[in-house]
């Protein structure tokens, strides 16, 4: 997760800002009339998170979340939110290392469909993360002929069930989830990214995600790390509510998920 400096000076203060800060399309005086638009992009090993400043201090923005570029002061590009659940429609801040960084020009999919079947089979599973053995409820994820084992729910949950069959929408992220445990999924450098980015699942009982790790409590649960980082990356860059337009809102849904 990318780091930023949590003060909020006057960089909000658009009255003051407005004589001596030029616009984006000034600064670069492009003739190709460059809108700003752009798509927050990790190329790198990470949470799956980057940090801006915004008026009410430090917030967290996901890939692929929308934005577009205003202007720069100081080191510092600003830029406005245009979808997604944190904050669209306002303004934020991000260094110009980071803005060049991670905001691309780049397009999103237009939403994905998943499949998860039930087996039905119960399997042992050790876990090298919590040093333990448990007993998981086997489902399979199939998207883009590729198929992975999730677990539907792990023994000992004794008052959770696992989703019944049906159709689901899959939510684009909302916040990094965090855990004492989670962190620990990242065993090196090329293992385990992305391991804070829980996606919700709608329509479905409280608490429910598709996310990556070693015990479901009825969410649907990617036991192998690797596979995660391949499905996850499937995952992000999908919105089936977005647009490629300066307007605000949107690009709160990903695609939506088939449990037989």
């Amino acid at each position: 997760m990318s780091t930023l400096n949590n003060s909020i000076p006057n960089f909000f203060n658009k009255e003051k800002s407005k004589s001596i800060i030029k616009t984006y399309q000034e600064i670069h005086n492009d003739p190709d009339h460059d809108d700003g638009i752009r798509y927050i992009v990790i190329d790198e090993p990470s949470d799956g998170w980057i940090n801006a400043l915004s008026s009410s201090g430090i917030i967290s923005l996901c890939e692929y979340t929308k934005v577009q570029l205003l202007r720069k002061s100081n080191g510092r590009v600003h830029f406005k939110i245009l979808d997604g659940h944190i904050m669209p429609g306002h303004e934020a801040i991000i260094t110009e290392y980071e803005a060049s960084k991670y905001m691309k020009r780049t397009t999103r999919h237009q939403g994905i469909h998943i499949v998860v079947e039930n087996t039905k089979n119960r399997e042992k599973f050790y876990s090298s993360v919590r040093e333990k053995e448990f007993i998981q409820h086997i489902g399979i994820i199939q998207y883009n002929n590729i198929a992975i084992k999730c677990s539907l729910i792990t023994e000992g949950n004794q008052n959770i069930k696992t989703l019944p069959p049906g159709e689901y929408d899959i939510l684009a992220p909302s916040q990094p989830y965090s855990s004492m445990k989670i962190e620990n999924y990242r065993i090196d450098s090329d293992k385990g990214q992305f391991e804070r980015v829980w996606f919700s699942i709608d329509n479905a009982q409280s608490g429910r995600h598709l996310h990556m790790g070693h015990v479901s409590r009825g969410s649907l649960t990617v036991l192998d790390i690797n596979a995660w980082e391949s499905l996850y990356k499937e995952l992000i860059r999908n919105r089936i509510d977005g647009n490629d337009t300066g307007e605000v809102g949107g690009g709160k849904y990903i695609g939506k998920i088939t449990l037989k």
